[in-house]
């Protein structure tokens, strides 16, 4: 659009032009009108630039608006499409995967023939109806079964309901063994993968499957333990493990008092015999303690696990004062004697090898709240006198010096190589030692023995394992050693070491 300006001077051009004519028709002013002429074509140049400069502004100001226009009108466009659009699924977190694991309890104590499994749920996702195969080693002793197991809620659930077993994160299933147990049967178990609500698997299948010996030979089934079911007035329901405490494992030193052992003499390497007495490189403590009671606070008044009762070594039951099952203890010390100058002369016979200790009541044994436990005492409760003390020697089935596992330390329970009591503090340990110092000691097995591994030092234990206690009386035998030593006789030969027979 041309503005008021604009045609003002318009207008004046106009009238510019018209007079020049007119002027131009009177004689003598020639000059005059020329000037005129210049004047006015300048003047003509000059304002239709001017005109063409205004009317590109004007279209470069229309063609902005419009622009704008545009694109409000898009952005409403894609506003309204946005909102129209459908919103996405929001994502869903993923679920856990639950976590069961598989343990043999025991035999039932009614009949020998009844082999108890337990499955719990560790984990921290609910887990569907799953399964477990069960064989019986050799399998003369039982068939193999597959034997169902219920669903299992997530611990500590609030849902938990004992009179329903879909709450429960416990179940118990049964194997038949095809007569009453005999030393060297076994019984391996292995549970299929569970999984959760949703179907998704669990991951942790290192709980999935477990082997264990059910009588071994000379071993101590019950020590005086008294079943559950034959104590009047004692609750029925099955012991139900919360693993609300870890399991428990630190290096130790322990104890040692009186003169120190006297050092090997200049002619240990010399032909003849002779007895070398070495003490201890390394030891390690390892405990666990599991709760059965849902009376959280009851069981166990030390504020963190294992208390006073560290470096101890033995089993114990708990029960409550109404008769509830309360927990169950183990406590382990595993030991790693100083056997470099004797590995100098590893070729030697060994003769003969004692471990020997001091031994004593459990200074303290804070077992349940508002109870003087003592640390040795009867299924009753009362203080006992153990007169062979509460430490069995075993031989550990796994490297524990370089590769301590969490908790208690795994032991074999084949019958070779033999540990033997020679008295209440002193046991035989020829056998192991000698495998484990020179591996040529160690003879070849049969076709089809089972396997008899040397070991990895050796370790205190009590009587019991945790898997066979279900906290149904308040049976204990805890003890703390000192003076732990290793009494080594052995032969050096003149014409060298005699041959391995095998």
């Amino acid at each position: 659009m041309i503005s008021s300006t604009h045609r003002t001077v318009a207008a004046r051009i106009s009238v510019a032009l018209l007079g020049g004519r007119l002027f131009a028709a009177v004689p003598g002013q020639t000059q005059a009108v020329d000037d005129c002429r210049a004047r006015v074509s300048a003047h003509r140049y000059s304002t239709s630039e001017a005109m063409t400069m205004a009317a590109n502004a004007t279209v470069t100001r229309e063609s902005e608006r419009l622009g704008r226009r545009a694109r409000r009108a898009r952005f409403a466009a894609l506003a309204l499409l946005a909102l129209l659009a459908p919103l996405p699924a929001p994502a869903l977190a993923a679920t856990p995967a639950p976590d069961v694991k598989i343990e043999i309890v025991g035999l039932d104590p009614n009949d020998k023939s009844k082999v108890i499994l337990r499955a719990t749920n560790v984990g921290p996702s609910w887990s569907q109806n799953t399964s477990v195969k069960v064989e019986a080693i050799p399998p003369e002793a039982g068939a193999p079964v597959t034997l169902p197991v219920n669903n299992l809620n997530v611990p500590g659930s609030p849902d938990y309901n004992k009179n329903d077993q879909y709450y429960d994160e416990v179940d118990d299933v049964v194997y038949s063994l095809k007569a009453a147990c005999q030393p060297g049967v076994k019984v391996r178990a292995t549970l299929e993968t569970a999984k959760a609500y949703d179907g998704t698997p669990e991951t942790n299948l290192a709980n999935n499957t477990v082997e264990r010996e059910l009588c071994p030979a000379g071993g101590n089934t019950n020590a005086g333990m008294t079943p559950l079911e034959s104590k009047p007035g004692a609750p029925a329901d099955r012991p139900r493990p919360v693993p609300n405490l870890a399991p428990f494992s630190i290096p130790i030193t322990v104890p040692r008092t009186g003169p120190a052992l006297e050092p090997a003499g200049p002619d240990f390497k010399s032909p003849g015999q002779h007895t070398l007495t070495v003490g201890v490189r390394t030891s390690r403590f390892a405990a666990q303690h599991n709760i059965f009671s849902d009376f959280w606070g009851g069981c166990g008044s030390y504020r963190t696990f294992p208390g006073p009762m560290r470096g101890h070594v033995g089993f114990a039951n708990t029960e409550l004062p109404d008769g509830s099952r309360c927990g169950a203890i183990n406590l382990q010390v595993a030991l790693d004697f100083d056997d470099g100058l004797l590995r100098q002369i590893r070729n030697a016979r060994i003769d003969m090898a004692t471990l020997t200790y001091e031994e004593s009541q459990g200074a303290s044994c804070p077992l349940v709240v508002g109870q003087v436990t003592p640390c040795w005492s009867s299924g009753s409760g009362r203080v006992e006198h153990k007169p062979n003390g509460c430490v069995e020697i075993k031989l550990p089935t796994v490297d524990w010096v370089n590769s301590p596992p969490p908790g208690l330390i795994p032991y074999s329970t084949n019958p070779k190589p033999a540990t033997k009591r020679l008295d209440p503090r002193a046991w035989d340990v020829t056998e192991p030692f000698s495998w484990q110092l020179n591996p040529r000691n160690r003879p070849l097995m049969p076709p089809g023995a089972p396997d008899a591994p040397s070991g990895f030092g050796f370790l205190m234990a009590g009587a019991i394992h945790i898997d066979q206690l279900d906290g149904n009386d308040n049976t204990a035998c805890i003890s703390q050693v000192s003076n732990v030593s290793l009494r080594v006789t052995y032969t050096m030969f003149p014409d060298g070491p005699p041959p391995v027979v095998k």
